[in-house]
């Protein structure tokens, strides 16, 4: 299961409420944007759930029209919230970094099956 937030207020919910220790994070590198965590408690991730991941972080951040982003994607257990920052704004380690090259038809799928999801 993806989940993405899209302001900061949805970024601390899915972060903190839905988000637990082993789920995996996903957020646009150095740019506002959309926290997303995968309800996947193993390792390693699939690669296909990791690309759908990050192309859903990349599509929600800031800087999307530049079409190749690099999206950092750690444990959720390494996320934590900046002390006295706004909600939603968090420092992360152990993370690694994939550069994501936006796939408009596969974006399509996501946004589609997101869309009926939340109906």
């Amino acid at each position: 299961m993806l989940v993405a937030g899209r302001n900061k207020h949805q970024n601390a919910h899915v972060t903190f409420s839905i988000g637990r220790g082993n789920d995996w994070w996903f957020h646009a590198q150095g740019v506002p944007g959309s926290h997303v965590i995968v309800k996947y408690p193993k390792t390693p991730l699939p690669q296909k759930t990791l690309q759908e991941a990050a192309q859903l972080a990349a599509y929600y951040c800031k800087v999307r029209a530049n079409r190749k982003i690099e999206i950092d994607y750690t444990q959720r257990k390494y996320v934590r919230k900046i002390k006295g920052g706004e909600p939603g704004q968090v420092i992360y380690s152990q993370n690694k970094t994939i550069l994501v090259d936006l796939d408009d038809e596969l974006l399509q799928k996501l946004l589609d099956r997101e869309t009926s999801e939340t109906l």
